[in-house]
């Protein structure tokens, strides 16, 4: 097992990814690290889960531009799909707050989203 930096030259210990912490740091900031994705499928439900920061509900969190955070569900449906139109929020239709399908995820009134929640709770 190599325990040494993968940069050509560098002897230094690893410290993350195969990278001391001076090349992890440069082959970030150049691209050469491939990105990690931001969600593993769960296969038996559909469900895309955020393997990033969570809130302690579940619910994923994405940090934008290193200075604050926005719901990770928000954010994706955003990439995939497209704006949230103006007064609406998601619903996460499996009921799974780490889930970031777009396919799992529907643009609501607040009021049809709590009615929702409260449906969910009473069939439980």
């Amino acid at each position: 097992m190599c325990v040494n930096c993968a940069w050509t030259g560098c002897n230094r210990p690893i410290h993350s990814r195969g990278y001391c912490g001076s090349h992890y740091n440069k082959a970030r900031a150049s691209g050469l690290l491939p990105s990690r994705p931001f969600w593993v499928e769960d296969t038996n439900t559909g469900c895309w889960l955020w393997n990033r920061k969570r809130r302690k509900d579940g619910y994923g969190r994405k940090s934008i531009d290193h200075s604050r955070e926005i719901p990770a569900h928000r954010w994706v449906y955003e990439q995939h799909v497209g704006p949230i139109p103006d007064g609406l929020e998601i619903d996460h239709l499996c009921n799974n707050p780490p889930c970031v399908n777009p396919g799992h995820l529907e643009p609501v009134t607040h009021v049809e989203n709590m009615l929702r929640q409260w449906r969910r709770r009473r069939a439980a």
